[in-house]
């Protein structure tokens, strides 16, 4: 049953920021030169928007810093937020004619899409064209997932992707081959993964010997984008906004199905409930009870505490598969009244040896500046004991097959999320049928009518 309380929660946030999308149609927004700059004996001030995280708040106060340095014309001024908390806080501050200049609108749950159909965003083209010649290390195919209508709302700085782990110890034990890290091995498929999930799963009446052989952390959508389907219209992801739900389909009845009897048939994977009680006490993955899981390019960092070898390689085969590219960017707000400084500290959290280094460095995450990669590989293989070429070979098959990420792309996705996995409650716990689990969230996202 769909909760409808839940529902009214989620849509009174959609409210929220379809009030702040009519406050700002009638507003003109920020453009190239737009507002003038500081005289030369002023100092801008800028607001920069953050979630709350312990390693990225001291890497966002050395930025800081370093920037003050080479710009003392220019003060930046960090704003945390707590992440549960950043969708709630920027919408208000927008609202309220205070938006921070400068801010990733990926970072929180309602993505860049919802941003942009709020009008917030400003358009970065007329200053990306002049730098065009210092920032030449960005990829065009990642510039242009933010490029809409011929104009550009953001400038990319990570390139997380969508990845296979595993756990070294558990194969090794079993005596099982690692999974390759060729994305073209067509040997390498979901069956094969599900027979490999029966020989490391170690079932016994004690959960803290019990050993899982796979889970997964994707969304219903990501699942079906496994098996070349896909939950939603073509369309929603050039216009942001779902016009006809595409649910129904031989691919994403044959995904769903498949992941649920992983748990509910095979047994080889923690039931819906038992992952849900599992995450209350940490990432189930990190415990040592699971041998196998798929999930985005932060795993390469959060599973660093690991007190077992683990590894990474390519997501099973499947005709038509697909996986989520999770690239972030930076964007500026429509209403700075400093668009000039804020572009000049957007180059910095974008450049090689400025912001992008030493994110890489000090967060771990997956540059999208492509002068850093090479420096990545090897890094990040030497702390996996892994080949720099086998992990390069990961990496770029999953950009081949990798495609943006639907919560990226689509506005108020919160709402569209949590319909999705209500909808399927019942099938993941056994109480109803694949078809009828997708019949019933093909109702449910028609009756939102978000577009």
């Amino acid at each position: 049953m769909f909760n409808n309380n839940r529902l009214r929660r989620l849509l009174r946030l959609a409210g929220c920021f379809l009030v702040i999308l009519s406050m700002l149609a009638g507003c003109a927004g920020g453009g190239f030169g737009a507002a003038s700059s500081p005289a030369a004996s002023e100092q801008a001030e800028l607001v920069w928007l953050m979630s709350t995280d312990p390693v990225k708040n001291k890497w966002q106060e050395k930025t800081v810093a370093e920037f003050g340095h080479t710009h003392p014309h220019i003060r930046i001024k960090l704003l945390n937020v707590p992440y549960e908390q950043f969708d709630q806080k920027l919408a208000a501050l927008i609202a309220s004619g205070n938006a921070p200049d400068i801010w990733n609108p990926n970072q929180a749950d309602s993505g860049f899409a919802t941003y942009l159909q709020m009008g917030a965003l400003l358009d970065l083209s007329p200053y990306y064209e002049n730098s065009k010649a210092e920032m030449n290390g960005l990829d065009v195919k990642m510039m242009d997932i933010y490029r809409v209508n011929g104009k550009l709302y953001g400038v990319p700085y990570i390139s997380n992707a969508t990845y296979f782990y595993y756990n070294k110890d558990l194969f090794d034990q079993a005596q099982l081959p690692y999974p390759p890290t060729n994305w073209d091995d067509t040997t390498w498929t979901f069956e094969t993964m599900r027979d490999v999930a029966r020989r490391l799963t170690l079932a016994t009446d004690n959960p803290e010997t019990h050993i899982y052989g796979v889970m997964h952390e994707l969304s219903p959508n990501a699942l079906s984008w496994a098996f070349g389907g896909d939950l939603l219209p073509a369309d929603a992801y050039e216009t942001g906004l779902i016009r006809k739900p595409n649910v129904v389909t031989a691919e994403n009845t044959a995904a769903i199905r498949y992941f649920s009897e992983l748990a509910l048939t095979d047994g080889v994977s923690p039931s819906h409930q038992a992952l849900s009680s599992a995450y209350t006490l940490g990432n189930p993955f990190l415990s040592g009870k699971i041998a196998m899981t798929i999930t985005g390019g932060w795993g390469l960092r959060s599973y660093q505490s690991a007190d077992f070898r683990w590894g990474v390689a390519a997501v099973p085969y499947h005709e038509g598969r697909q996986v989520p590219l999770y690239v972030d960017p930076w964007s500026i707000s429509a209403a700075t009244s400093h668009p000039d400084e804020a572009w000049e500290f957007v180059k910095f959290l974008t450049s090689p040896d400025g912001g992008a280094g030493s994110y890489m460095t000090d967060v771990g995450r997956t540059p999208a500046e492509s002068g850093l990669l090479t420096q990545w590989y090897e890094a990040t293989a030497a702390e996996l004991d892994m080949d720099a070429r086998d992990l390069k070979e990961v990496h770029e098959g999953a950009l081949k097959y990798g495609r943006r990420a639907d919560n990226h792309l689509i506005a108020y996705y919160p709402i569209i999320l949590d319909t999705m996995n209500q909808s399927l409650g019942p099938v993941w716990n056994g109480t109803t049928s694949v078809e009828e689990g997708l019949a019933d969230m093909q109702r449910n996202l028609e009756s939102l009518h978000l577009e």
